[in-house]
């Protein structure tokens, strides 16, 4: 599969998910930026103010594995959706409110896993975290993320494509995800 489609059509996704997500009219969305070990790139959030209970993320990373150590010098894609469930939330000097979540989602795109080539990964995810409001409309929040995916990827020897356990998935879940957003509303 052509590299760069694959990256166009992440970002559609995350174009859709976008224009879904305000198009509700009594939703709080949130725009900002994902920094990980595991790679870098943009988040977008959505509660609607009638029920703050869930929280809908989608995110589209740029996949780092192996370029930070300078192993390989291409990276990847990969799209994250989760529905998340506030767990317990509150208020901190009247002034900065938080939750606690975690919850299920979907995970796939284009990347490497250790010593292995290129390939296509699709599975599912689960997310836990703490967000925190600030009253300028910031939004920082923390995440750990466990994925559960297949990875699929084409031989170079014989041309064969090979079905796999995607392990950075399960080794890198300690890795945390820190995302800094903005509220649009």
């Amino acid at each position: 599969m052509n590299f760069r489609r694959v990256h166009f059509l992440t970002f559609c996704m995350a174009a859709l998910f976008t224009v879904l997500s305000m198009g509700e009219s009594r939703a709080q969305t949130t725009i900002g930026t994902v920094h990980s070990p595991k790679g870098f790139g943009l988040s977008i959030e959505s509660n609607k103010t009638t029920d703050y209970h869930h929280i809908t993320s989608f995110s589209v990373i740029v996949d780092m594995m192996d370029v930070w150590s300078d192993k390989r010098a291409s990276v990847g894609t990969k799209g994250t959706y989760t529905h998340n469930i506030v767990i317990k939330r509150g208020v901190v000097d009247k002034v900065v409110d938080w939750e606690f979540y975690a919850g299920p989602g979907l995970t796939g795109g284009y990347a490497r896993d250790a010593g292995k080539d290129y390939g296509l990964i699709a599975g599912i995810t689960g997310c836990s975290g703490a967000r925190f409001k600030f009253p300028n409309r910031v939004v920082i929040s923390m995440d750990f993320n466990l994925d559960i995916c297949c990875f699929a990827t084409k031989s170079s020897r014989n041309g064969v494509y090979n079905m796999a356990f995607y392990d950075a998935g399960l080794t890198h879940c300690f890795y945390p995800q820190i995302k800094i957003s903005y509220a649009l509303r």
